[in-house]
C-alpha cells in the first residue's frame, strides 16, 4: 500500500497459499520484472484497489487535499514465468487490474492455470471506469488454460476499464469445463469502451478466438 518509484526485479514466488502480490491503494510508478510465480494457491499478481467507494473516499475525512491518494497507476508487469496456479482456488487471474489506470502487462508467459490468464477488471460501479483507463496488455504468450475446470473465461478478459489496448499476444490451447460457454482468446465482456484489440494470434481455443459481450466503440483489427 503506497508503494511509489519501486521494482521487484528477478524474484521467485512459490508454494504460497493466496496470490503472491498485490499492489493496492496509492501504489504508483511500481515495475515487477523477470519475476518467476509458481506453485500458488491462487493467482500470481492483484494490481489496483478493489473497493471503489473506498477509492472514492478521502483518506482523512475532512482533508480535500487527501482525496485521490489512493488512485494507482504507471504500473509495470514485464518478461515474468506464471504458472501453476489455483491449487487452493481454481478461480482466480493470473495478473488481475482492478481499479488501476496505465498499467502496462507486457511480454509475460503465463500457462497452466484454471481461469483467465489475464484479466482487467473493474465492474463494481458503472462510473467507476475512469479510474481504470489506458492499460496495455502486449507480447504476452498465453497458453494451455481453463485444464477443463472453468467457462465463460478467456486469455485476456475486461470487464469495465477504458480505451485499453490489447496487441501482439500469442494465445493458444484453451480448455473449457464441458458444456456451459467456453473459454475464450480475447473477451471484451460488458462495460468494455474504446479497447483496441490488434495483431494478436489466437489458435485451438476452445470458444470464440475474439469475443465482445456488450461493449460499443471498440475496434478489432488485423488479428489471426
Amino acid at each position: 500500500t503506497g508503494l511509489r518509484h519501486a521494482s521487484f526485479e528477478r524474484c521467485a514466488f512459490s508454494q504460497l497459499g493466496a496470490y503472491a502480490l498485490e499492489l493496492a491503494d496509492g501504489c504508483r510508478d511500481v515495475a515487477v520484472r523477470q519475476c518467476h510465480f509458481w506453485d500458488l494457491g491462487a493467482g500470481a499478481i492483484q494490481l489496483g484497489v478493489a473497493d471503489l467507494a473506498a477509492l472514492k473516499s478521502p483518506v482523512v475525512a475532512g482533508d480535500p487535499a487527501s482525496a485521490g491518494a489512493r488512485e494507482v497507476n504507471g504500473l509495470t508487469v514485464d518478461n515474468c514465468c506464471i504458472h501453476r496456479l489455483g491449487t487452493v482456488w481454481h478461480g482466480c487471474y493470473g495478473i488481475v487490474n482492478r481499479f488501476a489506470s496505465r498499467t502496462r502487462i507486457t511480454h509475460n508467459e503465463i500457462f497452466d492455470t484454471h481461469w483467465d490468464a489475464i484479466g482487467l477488471d473493474a465492474r463494481w460501479d458503472w462510473k467507476g471506469e475512469a479510474y481504470s483507463s489506458g492499460n496495455e496488455v502486449a507480447y504476452n504468450h498465453l497458453h494451455h488454460l481453463g485444464l477443463g475446470y472453468h467457462t465463460d473465461a478467456a486469455a485476456v478478459y475486461q470487464f469495465g476499464p477504458l480505451d485499453t489496448h490489447i496487441h501482439h499476444n500469442l494465445i493458444h490451447d484453451t480448455h473449457a469445463y464441458p458444456y456451459i460457454c467456453g473459454f475464450a482468446g480475447v473477451y471484451l465482456d460488458e462495460q468494455s469502451r474504446g479497447a483496441r484489440v490488434e495483431n494478436n494470434l489466437v489458435y485451438s481455443a476452445d470458444w470464440y478466438a475474439y469475443f465482445q459481450h456488450k461493449g460499443m466503440d471498440n475496434l478489432f483489427r488485423n488479428n489471426i
